[in-house]
Formats: structure tokens, C-alpha cells, sequence
């Protein structure tokens, strides 16, 4: 076997391994420190226990909904007994000259 003067490629690949690990062991601090959480951290989440939020409460929201349907069909229902009462004056009134004019011709 011969003897090589220098460097052996193994010594230079061992050589960029070693440089490749040493970059990223001083690269995973500045990584955390930037907020990149590293495998098997936990990351820092807090809950609040009283949320500001208000809960609609749906319930009372259909009891109320039912008492305004139940105003709403009443006013319908009246709406509908003004809205004919001329149309039947008018046709009690038709009835009566119809019977009248029977009565004019017939004598």
C-alpha cells in the first residue's frame, strides 16, 4: 500500500462533516431565539378562563320569536277582516237594490 503525502479525501470529507454539524448546532439557538420552535418543545399557549365573549341565549330568542308570530297572525287576521268589510258592505248593499228592483219589476 502505497503512502499518500497530504490530505486523504476521507480526512476532507470528515473534515465538512464536522463543519456541516458545527453550523447547525450554532444555528438552532438563533432559530429558537427567531421563534421556530424545535422538535419536542411545547409551544407557550395560554387560555383565558373568562372570554369576553357573551353566549346568545336562544332560548328566550324562540319564546320571543313565537309572541311576536302569534302578534303578527292576530294583526294579519284583523288586517283581513278590514281589508273585506267593504267588499261585504258592498255586496249587502248589491243584494238589497237587486231585491229591490225584483220587487219594482215583478209588481
Amino acid at each position: 500500500m502505497k503512502e499518500q503525502k497530504g490530505i486523504s479525501t476521507m480526512t476532507i470529507r470528515l473534515f465538512i462533516f464536522t463543519i456541516f454539524i458545527a453550523g447547525l448546532a450554532c444555528a438552532a439557538p438563533k432559530q429558537a431565539q427567531a421563534g421556530i420552535v424545535s422538535a419536542g418543545e411545547p409551544p407557550f399557549i395560554r387560555v383565558d378562563s373568562m372570554p369576553d365573549f357573551v353566549y346568545p341565549d336562544i332560548y328566550q330568542r324562540q319564546l320571543a320569536y313565537r309572541e311576536t308570530l302569534l302578534m303578527l297572525q292576530d294583526d294579519m287576521k284583523a288586517r283581513q277582516k278590514a281589508f273585506i268589510a267593504p267588499s261585504l258592505e258592498a255586496q249587502r248593499m248589491y243584494e238589497q237594490d237587486l231585491e229591490a228592483l225584483h220587487t219594482v219589476v215583478s209588481e
